[in-house]
């Protein structure tokens, strides 16, 4: 489960291949000293990681089943929220359990691939659906170009407000400007 490797400077490396479930992971995060693993079967968490890697015989990591649920993504932000996109929306944990945003929230088609949020707080969603932005309980859609083909969002990177990086599957990179005309579900 465990070896040490010689580095080109001496120094030992040790390296841990841990096979926790029958199926791979699809995303994974460390998140205050735990692996987060999200797959198809759904959210795992490992034991501490706290020394487990700095032994001379590493020690198996245990893993708990969070959710039961296809997870493809996994964020942590700033104030300590993990949030999942999954098969069937988001699951938000701000410490006192797992919340559901799904359709009743607007996410109509649920499949969530790819969150980030931004300094502010507002979380960005990337589905088939487009581009979302949750922000304080309310779900905003906006509109991507029409290049004739839909547009799968496989990632995000949200500098601010006004500025998210996004990939997608068939049209590549956009950089998204994003200038509010009506005041933003925050300013209320």
């Amino acid at each position: 489960n465990g070896q040490f490797v010689q580095a080109s400077d001496n120094r030992l490396l040790n390296t841990v291949w841990e096979k926790p479930l029958e199926t791979p992971p699809l995303t994974m995060e460390i998140i205050n000293d735990f692996v987060y693993l999200g797959t198809n079967q759904g959210l795992f968490r490992s034991s501490t990681l706290s020394g487990a890697l700095v032994q001379k015989e590493p020690k198996k990591l245990v893993w708990t089943h969070l959710l039961k649920e296809a997870v493809y993504t996994i964020h942590h932000d700033p104030s300590d929220t993990i949030t999942v996109g999954t098969k069937y929306g988001i699951k938000q944990n701000r410490g006192e359990g797992w919340e559901h945003i799904g359709k009743e929230e607007g996410l109509d088609i649920p499949v969530v691939r790819t969150l980030d949020s931004t300094p502010d707080g507002a979380l960005w969603i990337g589905t088939q659906q487009g581009l979302g932005e949750w922000d304080h309980g309310s779900l905003r859609w906006h509109k991507l170009p029409d290049l004739g083909a839909p547009i799968r969002i496989t990632t995000i990177e949200a500098i601010s407000r006004n500025e998210i990086w996004i990939g997608t599957n068939t049209a590549g990179l956009f950089r998204f400007c994003l200038l509010y005309t009506s005041p933003s579900p925050r300013d209320s």
